[in-house]
Parts: structure tokens; C-alpha cells; sequence
């Protein structure tokens, strides 16, 4: 038996498959290579944000990696490869759509500083929404889920970057 947990924003995302591709067994984690310095890491609905963060930042010249966390089962949560690939970073966003407090993705933090006291990460951020119950209008939870405008936000706050960002277009 298997049990899928489908975010309820995700059915709005299509995609099709042709009958010659194969289905590849389930990874842990899958990576969408950028710039050596910024690294997104999330996990189900949290990937189309950070895909569309990620487009932004390249239209205006800056590039970022994103780590998407695709199955974590108990024994398997943690794996030193995945790690390992985060801890090549130098500032890790920890893009959140659950609240943070005891997820997935406080948990990984925790382990890469049990396992590398001596790190080199200029920052970890977390953009998450807040430890309360997710309102049920659409307009609320719009505030409520992290988008791609906070995502960027913050990535030009840490970089120092004076630019404004048009909430509209989504551009510098």
C-alpha cells in the first residue's frame, strides 16, 4: 500500500509523459544545478516557488541552486550525500511552506551543524510561514505561504543588494 500526501496547491501544476519515458526509481533528493554561492533547499509545493524565484534572480544576474527534498523516509532522512551536496554551499535558504518549527527542514540543519562544526556558511535563512494554523481564503494564505518576492527579498537583503522589487512583475 502507498499513501501520497499531495499539497492542495500542487493540482493546479500539469505535466504530461509520453509512453516511451520510463519511471526512475524514487530519489531522495534531486538538484537543479545554478550558482555555487545561494542554495534553495525545499521540498514539495516549496519547489515551484523557489523555480520561480530562481528565474527571477537569473533575469537580473544572479543564479541559485535549489535542492528539492523528494522522499525522506525515517531511515533514510538524512543521507550523507545529501549532506554532503548542501554543505557545499556558502548561504542556504531553507524554503519552508509548513512552519519550520520541528520540519523536515530544521532537522537537516541541525544534522549538517552536528556534522560540520567547523562550517563555512555565511547564513542560513528560513522563510517559512508562521507557527500557526493556515487560514483557508485564498487572499490569507497568499500572506500566509512564502512566494518567490520573499524568497528574493531576503536573498538581496543578505547580499546587500539597494534594489526594489516590483511585487507585481516580479523584477528588480
Amino acid at each position: 500500500p502507498s499513501v501520497i500526501l499531495e499539497h492542495r496547491w500542487l493540482y493546479k501544476i500539469g505535466s504530461s509523459m509520453t509512453k516511451k519515458q520510463k519511471v526512475k526509481k524514487l530519489n531522495t533528493a534531486s538538484l537543479i544545478k545554478g550558482g555555487n554561492e545561494i542554495l534553495l533547499l525545499t521540498y514539495g509545493d516549496g519547489l515551484i516557488e523557489c523555480l520561480r524565484a530562481k528565474e527571477i534572480l537569473l533575469k537580473n544576474n544572479l543564479d541559485c541552486s535549489i535542492i528539492n527534498i523528494s522522499f525522506f523516509p525515517a531511515y533514510k532522512r538524512f543521507s550523507k550525500k545529501l549532506l554532503e551536496e548542501i554543505s557545499k554551499y556558502k548561504s542556504i535558504y531553507l524554503i519552508d511552506t509548513s512552519p519550520y518549527e520541528f520540519g523536515l527542514l530544521q532537522g537537516i540543519v541541525g544534522e549538517l551543524f552536528i556534522r560540520k562544526s567547523k562550517n563555512k556558511y555565511k547564513s542560513v535563512e528560513v522563510i517559512a510561514p508562521p507557527f500557526l494554523p493556515c487560514p483557508t481564503s485564498a487572499k490569507l494564505t497568499e500572506k500566509y505561504y512564502p512566494g518567490p518576492h520573499q524568497i528574493i527579498t531576503k536573498i538581496c537583503e543578505n547580499l546587500k543588494i539597494k534594489k526594489k522589487i516590483n511585487k507585481k512583475k516580479l523584477i528588480f
